[in-house]
């Protein structure tokens, strides 16, 4: 961790080995953080770069959707949000 620098963009991230989804409840008034849950999943180190920076993008998107679509009803009935990535 000492090593890691300030990523300022795309261009910046080499590979992925974990994906992360932020899931926090609804408040009608207001948001408190730490009130939510973040899931890790672990993947082989898989590197980016200019050549499949989009291809991956447009894949973790997929990921996302998919994610999204299989709990949909436990979002509803938890009332909760699936935080955009």
């Amino acid at each position: 961790m000492r090593d890691r620098k300030e990523l300022k963009g795309l261009e910046d991230i080499i590979g992925i080995q974990t994906i992360t989804l932020d899931i926090d409840p609804f408040l009608s008034y207001r948001t408190m953080p730490g009130n939510g849950v973040c899931l890790y999943f672990s993947t082989p180190f898989y590197p980016v770069n200019d050549k499949n920076r989009f291809e991956i993008t447009y894949k973790l998107d997929g990921f996302e959707a998919a994610m999204r679509k299989k709990f949909k009803k436990d979002l509803k009935r938890f009332n909760c949000k699936k935080e955009k990535f």
